[in-house]
């Protein structure tokens, strides 16, 4: 029994000829008795399109970037929410609008008006090419004082740049660590694959892999022009793979 947690964007899908392979090669992958997840940064009702879409077989997703997991019923099994005094605090970076756009994080939806359901994360979205540095003084200055209690974070995606505020300890591998427990299933027979910034944690954590010439490819042991492949060598133990103890 294995699991491979995947990312969506530029990994899972690349084209449309490329996300029927892997769709297929996911559906025998699951059929031999392992688990796949798809992670992304995506919000729930967002991925979820993709998955209906594509018709993509999925055990768990686990959304915007770890801070919510569900299994295949859209049963919520795990969740980390932002302390609301937070948002208070945003008022110096928010009133320079240097952000091209907003995001607050709730468990189903990204929304660029405080909403009033409980939130994961806040995004701060700019383009690299316009990043002021009054910008980067008042994000530095909160981040200096509210480091204790979140994670600020900072992901790119050609010329956009998401400054990210979490609760302490989210990453992508926090949904994953949830489910060596939940399954349970051993360290060693998690596989990881992405292509981004946001995917870093978990490749290193876990067997990580990337696609295409990726800027994380430093942090991976091997890089692989899709998925179906990766599990095709996974499946014919040709696959590298970390040491792990468990």
């Amino acid at each position: 029994m294995k699991l491979l947690v995947c990312d969506y964007d530029g990994t899972f899908y690349t084209d449309e000829d490329n996300v029927k392979k892997n769709v297929n090669k996911i559906y025998d992958w699951m059929k031999d008795g392992n688990y796949f997840m798809l992670s992304s940064g995506r919000s729930f009702n967002s991925l979820v399109e993709k998955i209906k879409k594509y018709g993509i077989p999925i055990d768990f997703i686990s959304t915007e970037d770890g801070s919510y997991l569900f299994d295949h019923n859209v049963n919520l099994l795990h969740e980390r929410k932002l302390d609301k005094k937070l948002i208070g605090k945003l008022d110096n970076i928010m009133n320079l609008n240097a952000h091209e756009d907003l995001q607050f994080g709730t468990k189903y939806e990204y929304y660029r008006e405080l909403p009033k359901n409980d939130i994961s994360n806040v995004n701060f979205v700019l383009k690299n090419n316009n990043i002021s540095q009054k910008f980067i003084f008042e994000w530095n200055k909160l981040k200096e004082n509210e480091s204790n209690n979140y994670n600020f974070l900072v992901y790119s995606y050609d010329n956009i740049s998401y400054y990210c505020i979490k609760p302490k300890g989210i990453d992508k591998t926090t949904p994953i660590k949830y489910l060596e427990w939940y399954i349970p299933i051993l360290k060693k027979d998690i596989y990881t694959v992405g292509d981004s910034d946001n995917d870093k944690t978990m490749i290193e954590e876990y067997n990580g892999y990337v696609i295409g010439e990726s800027p994380i490819r430093k942090y991976a042991i091997d890089r692989y022009d899709n998925v179906y492949e990766l599990i095709d060598n996974i499946n014919n133990k040709k696959v590298k793979k970390r040491i792990m103890t468990r």
